[in-house]
């Protein structure tokens, strides 16, 4: 079994809650996959509980959430149950997935502005920000900034081996008829931290572009392409020279 979920939810009212609990993968392009139930990998990185949040909602226009949080970043579900593609990509590798904390959302017109403050990359330490502003001129189309900024010295956890990254994020998402595109960049930054053999700032750079179109009410298919490359040099000796996994000085390109 990938996926095993139970959700449970109050969506309504001016207290809202909503738990999510089981087992499951997250299956990443180019990197090998591991057992649901396994230690350090799937399950085991957020726990059994990975969505558990009460929400304060006193009217349509605001609302407070405290709790266990998907994170604002990107384009990709972490869950396969939601995502386009069975794998999620390797520009979602570099992205933090789940955050402890508490955010705020305000809405105004087709502006819709987010603040937070939570663990980053699931550290357990309230030391990250982080912000969003959408802009949604229409129900088909909408235009998502996101920063997230940790303490810079955070340490690597089995979620992020570097886990001070911030995060500059922007996702454009667009709906015609049976068409869903969603393509977006991503940039991360690792600032120096010597007490975490980090030298020097290190930064890293990706695009993606996604798609789906939806065949029938019972199929749809998906494609995807990033490219994602460090700024570092090869052989870099700094800890944080690889951001995306493949090494100081690499880029991967990727295709699904």
């Amino acid at each position: 079994v990938s996926n095993a979920f139970v959700l449970l939810s109050k969506p309504q009212g001016t207290f809202q809650w909503a738990l999510q609990g089981g087992a499951y993968s997250i299956p990443v392009v180019g990197i090998a996959g591991n057992k649901t139930i396994q230690s350090g990998a799937n399950t085991d990185l957020f726990g059994p509980l990975p969505l558990a949040y009460v929400e304060y909602v006193p009217n349509a226009n605001f609302n407070v959430s405290a709790g266990v949080l998907a994170t604002l970043t990107g384009a990709e579900s972490t869950y396969t149950y939601l995502n386009w593609n069975v794998q999620r990509g390797a520009v979602w590798n570099v992205e933090n997935a789940v955050t402890r904390g508490v955010r705020a959302s305000f809405t105004t017109g087709k502006l819709t502005a987010t603040l937070g403050v939570d663990d980053g990359f699931y550290s357990g330490k309230f030391g990250a920000a982080e912000g969003a502003l959408t802009f949604a001129p229409d129900s088909t189309d909408s235009l998502l900034f996101v920063a997230v900024i940790p303490n810079s010295t955070t340490p690597g956890n089995p979620t992020a081996s570097i886990a001070n990254k911030e995060l500059l994020n922007v996702v454009f998402s667009r709906t015609r008829g049976k068409l869903q595109i969603a393509p977006y960049i991503l940039y991360a930054r690792s600032p120096a931290a010597a007490g975490l053999g980090y030298a020097g700032p290190e930064s890293a750079f990706g695009g993606a572009f996604l798609a789906n179109w939806t065949l029938s009410s019972h199929f749809s298919t998906a494609v995807r392409y990033e490219t994602l490359h460090n700024s570092s040099t090869v052989g870099d000796p700094s800890g944080n020279a690889d951001l995306i996994g493949y090494g100081p000085g690499s880029g991967v390109n990727t295709y699904t």
